[in-house]
């Protein structure tokens, strides 16, 4: 059951800290096992997670069925552009969905141009990346990037649903699709970089099996963007075997 992968998850973190705090501070051993114990933390706040949903709120998210799910075409850029912005920024009436980088980030998460030469490199299905859209009656609510990035990996990113429409399987179904097409690719292990600081998001990732690295990175400068406040923001290399 969840309750007791959560309980194992729970004595392994306890576990792995007094192996770690027992090791030599900075020695290669210690900080294994300090990775090894932040994964399963991570797996138990995911666990978590699930586990804590409202049976109300578990209601609402009972997924829909009336959409597919195909490449992005160039008439979709515009949309799919407002759709990306507003859910990584929320929208300008205040309006965000369930998780945001509005408390993080000011600016936008991409442009129409942008995405134009995404879906136009997706197309001709020459450069190793796709770009697969969410559809309801020929209107796209959702996306998501998929790019082979090494002989055994890609990249899945550039994930977005209607804020409006969240919470009812559509991101969980575009995560299924992303997989497959990596899969497609000839990729056996999907990567994704995720902001330390978004736990909410990071803690469902975690939850369709992704399993946190402890490999990070800077955050990169942009124009389109800028970080709220002093604090200094890092991805986090999360990674999936695919079967």
């Amino acid at each position: 059951t969840k309750e007791e992968k959560f309980q194992k998850y729970q004595q392994l973190f306890k576990e792995l800290m007094v192996k770690a705090q027992k090791l030599p501070p900075g020695s290669v051993s210690k900080r294994a096992y300090m990775t090894k114990a932040r994964n399963a933390k991570a797996m138990a706040d995911a666990l978590a997670y699930n586990k804590d949903k409202p049976e109300a709120e578990a209601k609402k998210r009972a997924p829909r069925t009336d959409f597919n799910i195909k490449p992005a075409t160039a008439e979709m850029a515009a949309e799919l552009t407002s759709i990306i912005n507003d859910a990584y920024r929320g929208k300008e009436d205040g309006s965000k969905g369930w998780t945001t980088e509005d408390e993080i980030l000011s600016g936008r998460r991409t442009t129409e141009e942008e995405l134009s030469a995404v879906i136009q490199r997706s197309l001709l299905g020459t450069e190793g990346e796709s770009l697969l859209a969410a559809v309801i009656d020929g209107r796209p609510i959702g996306c998501v990037r998929v790019e082979k990035t090494s002989e055994i990996e890609a990249e899945i990113g550039m994930f977005a649903v209607d804020i409006d429409l969240q919470s009812q399987g559509i991101g969980r179904a575009l995560f299924n699709k992303a997989e497959e097409q990596a899969k497609s690719m000839g990729a056996y292990m999907a990567v994704m970089q995720v902001i330390t600081a978004r736990e909410d998001i990071l803690k469902w990732y975690l939850s369709l099996g992704y399993t946190a690295t402890g490999i990070r990175a800077e955050f990169p400068e942009s124009e389109l963007w800028e970080v709220k406040g002093d604090r200094k923001l890092f991805f986090e290399r999360i990674e999936k075997t695919l079967d």
